[in-house]
């Protein structure tokens, strides 16, 4: 029936849309050594399939000498399209521990009040501090190509709270992964199966609660 032909239609396109996100991964080199046991796979999926929009964070593990891949939230993602509507602007906000902050950057990088409350002889390393990774396209690049510092896109790290900029780096491409099921032009995030099967639950309870008054 009708209801069969679009259950079988969605699965196909969401096996579909699950292999564009594996060979994504599997494509880049040394996808293969992450350290990540392939749960973000499950989680994208997971993400894509519910939300409509997926988001994974790309990176390399220099002592391990292997590409690592992190899903993050969407309620935490705000990403911006080009001109030809692909996605190559994102913020992403996440809470981080000093402990974590110094794994990453400097002591020097560090903010005034991190820095005191790392001198402190009570310092409390699990303390949780915003931070906001922003990523956009370098336009000098493109104007000026390479020069040392110089990358196609800009990494910028702040604490958001003290409004201080952490890191100032870059990238050759952009480092995020953001598949999307389907969009209508001028949208930015996808719409998912499970937006759709939305309205037939709704009617299901309204016709549910029918019988029951």
């Amino acid at each position: 029936g009708v209801d069969e032909a679009m259950t079988n239609g969605l699965r196909g396109r969401a096996l579909a849309r699950r292999r564009e996100l594996h060979e994504l991964v599997d494509g880049a080199p040394g996808a293969g050594g992450g350290a990540d046991g392939g749960t973000f796979e499950v989680e994208a999926d997971s993400d894509l399939v519910t939300f409509g929009t997926a988001v994974v964070s790309m990176g390399w593990d220099a002592q391990g000498r292997h590409f690592t891949f992190r899903t993050l939230g969407l309620r935490n993602v705000v990403l911006m399209l080009d001109k030809y509507g692909r996605v190559d602007m994102a913020w992403t906000f996440a809470q981080m521990t000093l402990r974590q902050m110094m794994a990453m950057f400097h002591v020097e990088q560090l903010s005034p009040k991190m820095k005191e409350d790392l001198a402190s002889h009570k310092c409390d390393f699990d303390k949780l501090w915003e931070t906001c990774h922003v990523c956009f396209p370098n336009g000098d690049y493109a104007r000026a190509g390479f020069t040392p510092g110089n990358f196609p896109y800009f990494s910028l790290w702040f604490a958001v709270d003290e409004k201080h900029l952490l890191d100032k780096r870059g990238y050759w491409e952009f480092p995020y992964l953001t598949p999307r099921w389907d969009t209508t032009s001028g949208e930015i995030y996808g719409r998912s199966p499970a937006m759709t099967a939305l309205n037939y639950a709704r009617a299901l309870l309204k016709i549910e609660e029918t019988f029951l008054d």
